[in-house]
């Protein structure tokens, strides 16, 4: 399930961060990593993430808006810990992380999450930010292991460029970031200039993010105000009115109550259920979701590989007869993520 040069690079790692675990434990833990990468319950995919180190709960108390909740005690050889992973890695698909904090005679488990703006940060970001919390404490020790896709891990440290740890039989550094960013900026570009813009697709830049937890397999076609739907190569369910996440992330850029929190949480959500049924999802380069469950009716080239989600993504980018397409999001339900813009768009 795993090859020596991940085994490696993990012992490397925790040695460099100065987190002694047990040796029972540091084999137990590369069981769990090495079913991290397609990981379900219930016939659920789940895509963990871990909090692991010393003194945990000191640097969590520093953290503004959280919760966390202690559950589980272990030995330090974690003799417990597969089946308390297996209890706890449910939250995870809601924003939770597991964490496995080591004390000197013990270790404890728990979900820790914490809230951010609506463009607010991610943990990890926020870790990277707040590294200086973790000088103040020498005993004080964190890391984060998070699954990304089917095939690869990433190991986020204060102060340290993230390290992704791979099963494939070659290196291969993961993008999906890099892509995410590059879709947010083309799905919310047709708009004002400004503040206002920046913090619109930084917004949609986090929900972006989700994706890869959210969503099993999906493609999404941006488009520009010439693109007419339905048409002669795509048909499905028009949204009216559409879901325009630009006056969305404006309209909640300070949320005041509860009922607004749930708004937008509800909001996102539909859009992650329409990208997981189904079928094409279509939003406008002014970030307007216009139809969902729409399937393409042209003809795919013999020679384009793979299945039938990424054959038809790249069938209906190559299709020079679609007018007003922008770019093309593919992502598979191994976890696999492609972007592809039209070159007269770049």
């Amino acid at each position: 399930m795993y090859y020596s040069s991940a085994e490696a690079k993990v012992k490397k790692i925790l040695e460099e961060e100065n987190i002694r675990i047990n040796d029972k434990f540091h084999n137990t833990l590369l069981i769990a990593m090495s079913e991290m990468y397609n990981y379900s319950e219930e016939e659920q995919r789940i895509l963990p993430q871990i909090i692991i180190g010393t003194q945990i709960e000191a640097f969590f108390e520093m953290v503004p808006a959280k919760s966390y909740f202690r559950m589980f005690e272990d030995t330090l050889e974690g003799t417990q810990f597969l089946r308390y992973f297996k209890s706890l890695a449910l939250f995870c698909n809601n924003g939770w992380y597991i964490y496995v904090n080591i004390k000197k005679e013990k270790m404890e488990y728990g979900i820790f999450r914490r809230y951010a703006e609506i463009n607010g940060n991610n943990f990890e970001e926020y870790l990277h930010e707040q590294a200086d919390l973790l000088e103040m404490s020498s005993e004080c020790k964190i890391l984060i292991i998070k699954s990304i896709n089917n095939f690869e891990l990433c190991i986020t440290r204060p102060n340290k460029e993230d390290e992704i740890i791979s099963i494939k039989f070659y290196e291969e550094k993961s993008n999906n970031d890099r892509i995410f960013f590059n879709v947010s900026k083309d799905v919310i570009s047709s708009q004002p200039t400004g503040d206002k813009l920046e913090y619109a697709q930084k917004c949609m830049l986090k929900v972006l993010r989700n994706l890869p937890v959210k969503v099993h397999g999906t493609i999404m076609l941006i488009v520009d105000d010439t693109f007419i739907y339905p048409n002669d190569f795509l048909s499905g369910i028009v949204l009216e009115p559409s879901i325009n996440f630009y006056e969305h992330f404006l309209e909640n850029r300070t949320i005041g109550s509860y009922a607004e929190a749930e708004k937008f949480y509800a909001i996102t959500g539909a859009f992650y259920e329409m990208l997981n049924t189904d079928g094409i999802t279509i939003i406008t380069e002014q970030g307007q979701v216009i139809g969902y469950n729409a399937f393409y009716e042209g003809e795919i080239p013999k020679d384009i590989k793979g299945g039938a989600r990424k054959r038809t993504a790249e069938g209906i980018f190559q299709n020079e007869e679609i007018k007003g397409l922008v770019a093309v999001y593919f992502q598979s339900q191994d976890g696999e993520v492609d972007y592809k813009k039209k070159e007269n768009r770049e």
